[in-house]
């Protein structure tokens, strides 16, 4: 039985590659906060570039460096190809969830607002018809991620509306 939402389970093609990608490129170390390399960025293929960046954001946000983080997901957000395809579409979504919980740590709350409502507008462009592979234990897995990074954001209202969009 498949009891995540349609829109997560393509997600986690997108999620659990970046995830692995980080773990192996970035180890985490307690005594500094990790910077993009200076040539990395033109190193990297096009493909891979927008979940390095975003990886990098995450490691910067859970460093508690929230203006780091939205650099890294402002540069990954301009790396995105903005045309219908749904890989796209998940990929700003999943770069604007990220920014949301980083502008709610910094209290600037019009832009978690401007944010969510882009993420909704994003979910409702999905069409209810799209294909999606049985990966049921990889988009739970997703989804706690997202989770996880959504229990980072310090308002509760805010927090709220970003983990009822994973349900």
């Amino acid at each position: 039985m498949n009891t995540a939402p349609k829109h997560l389970e393509k997600l986690a093609f997108i999620a659990l590659p970046l995830m692995s990608i980080m773990t192996l490129i970035c180890p985490i170390q307690s005594d500094a906060v990790p910077q993009l390399p200076p040539n990395s960025q033109e190193q990297a293929s096009d493909d891979i570039r927008p979940f390095l960046l975003c990886g990098f954001g995450d490691i910067n946000l859970s460093y508690q460096n929230f203006y780091g983080a939205l650099d890294f997901y402002k540069k990954a957000l301009e790396e995105v190809n903005f045309d219908d395809d749904f890989d796209n579409k998940m990929m700003e979504f999943m770069i604007l969830f990220r920014m949301t919980v980083a502008y709610d740590n910094l209290n600037m709350i019009d832009q978690c607002k401007n944010n969510i409502t882009q993420m909704k507008e994003l979910i409702a462009s999905i069409p209810d018809d799209t294909e999606t592979e049985d990966e049921d234990e990889e988009a739970s897995e997703v989804m706690q991620f997202l989770t996880s990074i959504a229990n980072l954001s310090p308002t509760d209202e805010i927090r709220n509306e970003l983990v009822a969009m994973l349900q």
